[in-house]
């Protein structure tokens, strides 16, 4: 079967969604499917010069579409990027794609890309799955970046719902979007949730996996509390950023940022103002050594607006449980992460706001004997190595994708 993939992103961009498209294709093409993938020339954060406009990876073969490449700190630059993007994706599947495939897969990234190819899916007489990684307009609204009646959001919200009705089957990646108003009453009776997994190999954690890192930055005798992700605007970081402030006079405590992101900014205006060494930042590090990376913490944190629940899926959850380390979640009850936490017994959830409870549960981890910190990490192992390997999910999505 030809299966023609529309992301944003592809290999070798680092951006969640662009790293698990990647995969997919790749394994879907060893499966034995034709694989190709539509994609931009620019990465996630038009940070890097462009790729090149075509290319193989892993038996898939990749076209990258031209579009604006203005940084995405400004609105009106995002809004040029993804509106470019589009219009060349219209172009690109009407006068230069010849093939026919079978089944076209498009994801969320870019919003309304899903209303471009609904439209070329309904002009060729073709079946398309539509992969829900977040909720569009919807997050831009909670975010405060359109008025839930204005006219962008208005117009957002037609067109991407009639993406959902035209689509031949709606993957989600778990139960509280399959629930969010947007998805289910448009499409409640053709939804499949397959979750995400994590991007480093399942390898049972011990002691020495993040030693080196640990060694390389000089903390072998620090205890690390790591953020490692994207410093989006749907992750608040005031909680984080204040506890930090609250428990700066430790010397033996270091806080970790690790990526990119339209709040990252604001993480080093705090970092300025503390005690010199007890904040790092450093930027996305390579897929290779990330779990050599999330192992070097001994607690990890994870963020998540309460007003974006359902809309999105935080998946370096799944990284973090795979590293073997105990984590901190800062963010709503209603969550693939609570649920996690519940059916793994590993990590602890605060409310945002809680600054205090957030300093006292970093303490608490502190002060645990490092054998029982380790055990509750290697619950977190066995229970994304027995419910979320990538060969179980992807699985799942090729057999929706091509499935009758």
């Amino acid at each position: 079967m030809h299966i023609l993939i529309i992301n944003q992103g592809c290999h070798p961009d680092e951006s969640a969604a662009a790293q698990y498209v990647t995969d997919f294709a790749r394994d879907t093409a060893a499966a034995g499917h034709e694989v190709t993938v539509v994609c931009s020339t620019r990465n996630y954060e038009c940070s890097v010069p462009a790729y090149p406009k075509t290319g193989t990876d892993g038996g898939v073969r990749i076209r990258r579409l031209w579009q604006t490449g203005f940084p995405k700190a400004g609105l009106a630059g995002r809004m040029a990027n993804t509106a470019t993007w589009n219009m060349t994706l219209a172009w690109h599947l009407l006068f230069s794609f010849r093939s026919r495939p079978d089944r076209v897969l498009v994801t969320t990234t870019p919003p309304l890309a899903a209303t471009v190819v609904a439209c070329w899916c309904a002009m060729r007489r073709l079946r398309f799955v539509y992969w829900v990684m977040d909720v569009q307009p919807d997050i831009a609204v909670a975010a405060g970046l359109f008025r839930r009646n204005s006219i962008p959001a208005v117009l957002a919200r037609t067109l991407n719902s009639a993406a959902l009705r035209a689509a031949y089957r709606v993957i989600v990646p778990d139960k509280y979007m399959e629930q969010h108003p947007t998805v289910n009453r448009v499409c409640a009776k053709k939804t499949g949730t397959v979750p995400f997994w994590p991007l480093q190999p399942l390898v049972r954690p011990d002691t020495h996996t993040g030693a080196a890192f640990r060694k390389k930055h000089g903390w072998q005798n620090r205890f690390v509390v790591m953020y490692c992700g994207n410093h989006g605007v749907c992750h608040p970081l005031d909680t984080i950023l204040d506890a930090i402030v609250q428990m700066q006079s430790d010397p033996s405590l270091v806080f970790v940022f690790i990526g990119t992101g339209a709040r990252k900014a604001q993480v080093a205006a705090v970092a300025q103002k503390v005690r010199p060494g007890s904040m790092v930042l450093l930027p996305f590090q390579p897929r290779a050594i990330l779990g050599e990376v999330l192992a070097a913490a001994d607690l990890h944190l994870v963020s998540y607006g309460n007003q974006y629940a359902g809309m999105g899926h935080p998946s370096r959850i799944y990284g973090i449980l795979a590293s073997g380390q105990p984590f901190v979640y800062v963010g709503p009850e209603a969550s693939h992460i609570t649920d996690s936490i519940t059916a793994s017994g590993c990590g602890i959830r605060v409310e945002q706001g809680d600054t205090n409870r957030l300093a006292d549960a970093i303490t608490a981890y502190m002060t645990m004997r490092k054998e029982q910190r380790l055990a509750e990490g290697l619950r977190g192992y066995e229970f994304v190595q027995a419910n979320h390997c990538r060969s179980k999910h992807v699985k799942e999505l090729i057999d929706l994708v091509t499935g009758p």
